[in-house]
């Protein structure tokens, strides 16, 4: 989860159509931004998540697993807010402004994204075997 955050999370891509400024024609141009997870608020709390399943990971290693249970709160926090990340992109999807012959805006998630949401399952996956095997085997 904690990689995820620092890879890019967003592009966006804008394309401006042939038009004119004062009767000076301008070409087509396009712009491309990418936006890391870390840049965003979104990301810094799924950050603050994967730090604090990692050291709840540790302690139950340490510890005893069943402490591992513990993880799947954060990593569900984790979830929670890529979820909203996901639904911020679908509402502004459909409210995407025209902006005339030939331009456009095109915002996609990233590899970072994705990444942060299977680190955080990954980690509920792992707390439960973690449990499931302590129990079997205790």
């Amino acid at each position: 989860m904690a990689i995820g955050t620092f890879l890019p999370w967003v592009s966006v891509k804008l394309q401006l159509g042939t038009s004119s400024i004062y009767g000076t024609p301008l070409s087509s141009s396009n712009i491309s931004r990418s936006l890391a997870g870390i840049k965003a608020g979104e990301g810094k709390i799924v950050l603050l998540c994967a730090v604090v399943a990692i050291g709840l990971g540790i302690v139950a290693m340490v510890n005893n697993a069943k402490l591992g249970l513990i993880a799947i709160a954060p990593a569900v926090i984790g979830i929670l807010v890529v979820f909203k990340v996901f639904a911020d992109k679908a509402s502004y999807d459909d409210k995407m402004p025209a902006l005339g012959t030939g331009s456009s805006v095109h915002v996609s998630l990233s590899a970072g994204i994705y990444v942060s949401l299977i680190a955080a399952i990954a980690v509920i996956a792992l707390g439960v075997i973690g449990a499931v095997t302590t129990r079997s085997s205790g």
